[in-house]
């Protein structure tokens, strides 16, 4: 059944267990990982990132589709998620197709910028009715156009937890790294 992250992470808090999130790029991973999550009678994720196409990968017009209608006939909640898109156009197609969630990548932008092309995801993401997930900041790594980070993770994280109560406000549900994950949602907790 397709579901969105509120009702796999209502599951996952009330049963204190993990949802696996997979990318996808063909039939048969979709197909292997909703054939696991039933015989765990688990939800799961099921995800497709904007670089798949980007690199000639999978291309979201095809995977799209066969992803929604899967995860409707999928006798577990399944979450349609739309990862790391760095452009809204592209996302709003995802979201046409039927995605359930979305993540706005402007981790490659200036903060500023990041933070006013993620309030833009969020109505967009609203237009929808669906979730979003944001990264703000830069994590160590590779990043989507390859530009090799050797920052700290901690110490890039602390300048981005003073700011993140403001994307809190503009409710993004979910904001990268993950180090903030726990700070986040027990933000959240408070303040919704």
């Amino acid at each position: 059944m397709l579901a969105d992250l509120n009702e796999v992470f209502q599951i996952a808090n009330e049963k204190k267990i993990a949802i696996g999130a997979f990318n996808v790029v063909n039939f048969e991973h979709i197909q292997a990982i909703l054939e696991a999550a039933e015989k765990l009678n688990m939800p799961t994720i099921l995800a497709f990132a904007q670089t798949h196409e980007e690199n000639d990968i999978a291309y979201l017009e095809e995977m799209g589709p066969v992803m929604v209608l899967m995860a409707k006939r999928a006798k577990v909640p399944v979450v349609v998620h739309l990862d790391h898109g760095v452009d809204l156009d592209y996302i709003e197609k995802a979201l046409k197709l039927g995605f359930t969630s979305m993540m706005f990548d402007g981790s490659s932008l200036p903060y500023e910028e990041n933070v006013k092309m993620t309030q833009k995801a969020v109505a967009l993401a609203k237009k929808y009715g669906v979730t979003i997930e944001a990264e703000i900041g830069k994590m160590a790594g590779i990043t989507l156009n390859n530009e090799g980070i050797t920052v700290n993770r901690i110490v890039a994280c602390i300048p981005i937890q003073r700011k993140l109560r403001i994307l809190l406000k503009k409710r993004v549900w979910i904001v990268w790294p993950l180090l903030l994950e726990r700070y986040m949602v027990n933000t959240l907790r408070n303040q919704i």
